[in-house]
């Protein structure tokens, strides 16, 4: 819906602007433009949580932060930011 709404305003992507998802599912292969992503372990998240969440009333949180790995995975979606010349 992005790619369409920004091709419709005449925006480029990804000359005017990068585009990035995250989960990397097959629908970042479709059609013309390839989709740069953040991978990310989506079933080991889910896991977590819920084991945060069944653990929450047997033992106080210390509230920290957790960190899963993810990869980034450059395609036709982005480009390095313009240089506009001095006026």
């Amino acid at each position: 819906a992005v790619v369409e709404a920004a091709t419709r305003r005449g925006i480029n992507i990804p000359r005017d602007l990068s585009l990035i998802t995250f989960g990397g599912s097959f629908l970042c292969e479709l059609g013309h433009l390839h989709l740069s992503h953040v991978q990310y372990p989506t079933f080991e998240a889910g896991r977590r949580v819920i084991q945060l969440l069944l653990d929450q009333g047997e033992k106080e949180s210390d509230g920290g932060i957790e960190y899963l790995p993810t990869q980034f995975f450059a395609r036709d979606s982005v480009a390095s930011p313009r240089v506009e010349a001095a006026q």
